[in-house]
């Protein structure tokens, strides 16, 4: 699945990103709030990924589905040079917009914000 937005080319992360995912997971400003990943933790997260795409044809970099919520959510980690440009938001919605016409399942909740 890859997307086309104005400003973004969206795709699935993928083992050939481990450096950048790595450098990402290690600013501690980007993590303040998720996982600090080192890069065995790294690795296996891509390749947890990458296996998630290709059993649900969903994964992190998009829609990710959360077992223990039993639901699908769409979220993003960005480098800091990356905040403040509204990446995130036209990101998300063209996830969303992809997520309601491809796929089945358990649809977002009813009021989205962006």
């Amino acid at each position: 699945m890859i997307l086309e937005t104005a400003r973004l080319l969206l795709r699935p992360l993928a083992i050939a990103d481990i450096d950048e995912f790595v450098a990402l997971h290690d600013d501690g400003e980007v993590t303040r709030f998720i996982q600090r990943l080192d890069r065995p933790a790294a690795e296996e997260r891509l390749q947890f990924i990458e296996r998630e795409w290709l059993e649900r044809g969903h994964g992190m970099s998009g829609p990710e589905y959360w077992g223990q919520f039993d639901e699908i959510e769409v979220g993003w980690v960005l480098r800091r040079d990356a905040w403040g440009h509204g990446y995130a938001t036209e990101a998300t919605r063209a996830c969303l917009n992809w997520r309601f016409a491809s796929l089945e399942g358990p649809y977002f909740p009813a009021m989205i914000h962006p």
